[in-house]
């Protein structure tokens, strides 16, 4: 057994290499020029029909006669006439295609691939905004199939382009630092797209990454001349805006007088003052030429001492009062600082926005506001905006209105009031823009400035209420004349006037009605009326017909009451000493909204 097994394997391949020779040799013709067999088919067999042969089969090398093995085949011959169309391919079906023997009349056909559809022109079915694509459609002439495709506005750009407009943009993102220098090679990849993420981001863009006509335009703003906010002084920083042309952009900076020291300066000034309130008794350590803390509050010890507010910053007049070499000039004392910075208000102007609302004898509403020092300059440039550039340049504004509010809130619990106003506010802006897309469907300008309006007064009535005490006159409350002489709807009309705006609103004859109602009733009781009245209103309006709407009407009202109930909260926060406040604001909050969405379902 020991020597058998590789005997066996020697017997195997014996037998492999002598089966394998006559292939061998039979892969190489001796007659051919190249050694290779040229082969040609050979039958033995019969006709069965005049196209159908039946027999042997095999392969004869046309050079040296070498043959295959006979395998037995059946084999077809048609002569084929050319192919005719039976049936046209259109966009909706395939076409037919025929061909018969001659010989024999045998037909074979041929599917025709569907044809492509014949597309009119496209129109739009959705407007692209400066941030967002729109959809376009076109309808097959044929067949009636319409095809809807996207499109976005002129000028945007996104991953995957590429050319001179997209190295131009990552110019600008590397201008501005969101970008490294290699990255302008024009080539739109994912290391841009989330460079314009970052840039979207942090200037309150939705961060898509997609440069929209929106995103580039903040990217190379136009601004207005810089207007002082608060003078620069010997006891005080400076802040001056500007404002965007284009897109409403508010950019703020805040300067400091030369010269001024504060935590975490260093150098020898500091170490003279260190020295010298030192030498004045107030403890700074070891003068070591380093503002830090002890310094900070060896600075705020001095102001106090001298009924200086005490900020711990060495201002230039601070300097000078202390006798400290190099600060001469700065001879203002802090009460003329104080002025200065204050200074005396316009006759025509107001330290916050007021807002007061009037009912007139001849079924008119007017409405009268007169802008602050800070927020003048903003309405003055929004007369040359475009509505978006509007809504950002007051959305904006507004945030520093809540920013300014929680800075002046004294507890966690008034944060929170403040806060959830802000919230609230926000969450039915966004449904109100819903709404007016309903209302306003081709027209994106009709809901920007909409849009715009609504934050402009919210930021007003913000301002007035951090700067309580400022009234206008009210007008006296009389009973409207209810004659069928009224308007179908309610009609709004503004007049722009100088730092300020008249609006006058005349009354439908339904809320003429209301208004006689609600001037002799309690608040609350006001309030149910007017919200009866916009459920009234939807009530047979053509858009509240269609089911699909019926969501965002439903988000519309909700969302409002939910921010009205917030809104007196932070009413009642803002001016405690008047209990009737937050009623009567809600109230007139209530019914400008309410006159409003009459004008527009019955337009």
């Amino acid at each position: 057994m020991r020597y058998l097994r590789p005997f066996i394997v020697l017997v195997f391949i014996c037998i492999l290499i002598v089966g394998l020779m006559p292939a061998a040799f039979a892969a190489e013709c001796p007659d051919s020029p190249n050694g290779n067999h040229e082969w040609v088919s050979a039958w033995e067999g019969t006709w069965i029909d005049s196209c159908t042969l039946e027999g042997w089969n095999w392969q004869v090398c046309w050079w040296c006669g070498a043959t295959t093995d006979k395998v037995w085949a059946v084999e077809l011959f048609h002569t084929w006439s050319e192919w005719e169309t039976v049936k046209e391919a259109t966009c909706s079906s395939t076409g037919t295609l025929i061909r018969t023997c001659g010989d024999c009349n045998q037909t074979e056909t041929m599917n025709i691939p569907m044809a492509a559809h014949t597309f009119d022109d496209l129109t739009v079915v959705v407007q692209a905004t400066d941030h967002s694509s729109g959809t376009k459609s076109h309808t097959c002439t044929v067949c009636g199939y319409t095809e809807e495709v996207p499109y976005d506005p002129e000028g945007t750009l996104r991953r995957g382009d590429n050319g001179s407009a997209v190295r131009a943009l990552q110019q600008q993102l590397i201008d501005q630092g969101y970008l490294n220098k290699e990255g302008a090679d024009g080539n739109f990849g994912q290391i841009t797209e989330k460079a314009v993420k970052s840039f979207q981001s942090a200037v309150g863009l939705t961060p898509d990454g997609v440069a929209w006509p929106q995103t580039t335009a903040r990217l190379n703003h136009d601004f207005s001349d810089w207007t002082v906010i608060s003078p620069l002084t010997d006891f005080s920083r400076g802040e001056h805006q500007r404002t965007c042309k284009d897109c409403g952009l508010v950019e703020t900076e805040i300067t400091w007088p030369d010269g001024t020291l504060k935590r975490d300066d260093s150098g020898d000034v500091v170490l003279a003052l260190q020295k010298k309130l030192k030498d004045l008794g107030y403890n700074v350590g070891t003068p070591d030429g380093f503002f830090g803390a002890k310094t900070e509050q060896a600075v705020m010890d001095y102001e106090t001492a001298n009924s200086i507010t005490p900020d711990g910053i060495a201002w230039p007049g601070l300097m000078n009062m202390m006798g400290i070499p190099g600060y001469e000039d700065a001879t203002s004392t802090p009460e003329q600082a104080k002025a200065e910075t204050e200074g005396p208000a316009p006759s025509d102007q107001t330290e916050g926005c007021a807002r007061s609302i009037s009912i007139l004898e001849n079924g008119t509403i007017e409405v009268a506001a007169v802008f602050c020092t800070q927020h003048a300059p903003l309405a003055s440039a929004a007369d040359a905006m475009p509505s978006q550039a509007r809504v950002t340049m007051w959305a904006s504004a507004l945030e520093s209105e809540y920013d300014a509010f929680l800075k002046q809130a004294a507890t966690d619990g008034d944060k929170a009031i403040i806060q959830s106003e802000r919230a609230s506010f926000g969450e039915w802006l966004n449904a109100h823009e819903a709404y007016l897309r309903l209302v306003h469907p081709d027209d994106e300008d009709a809901v920007n400035t909409a849009l715009a309006d609504q934050l402009l007064r919210h930021c007003q009535t913000l301002c007035g209420l951090r700067h309580p005490g400022f009234t206008l006159g009210s007008g006296q409350t009389v009973m409207f004349d209810t004659s069928p002489s009224a308007p179908d709807r309610c009609l709004y009309e503004e007049t722009a006037v100088e730092n300020g705006s008249v609006s006058h609103i005349i009354l439908c004859g339904v809320h003429r009605a209301i208004a006689n109602a609600s001037a002799v009733m309690p608040a609350a009781q006001s309030r149910i009326i007017w919200r009866a009245s916009q459920d009234g209103m939807f009530n047979g309006a053509p858009i509240a017909s269609d089911p699909g709407n019926h969501d965002i009407i439903t988000a519309e009202l909700g969302t409002f009451e939910r921010w009205l109930d917030a809104y007196g909260a932070l009413i009642t926060y803002a001016l405690p000493d008047d209990p009737e406040a937050a009623s009567t604001m809600q109230e007139e909050a209530l019914m400008e909204y309410t006159i409003g969405l009459c004008g527009d379902i019955a337009s």
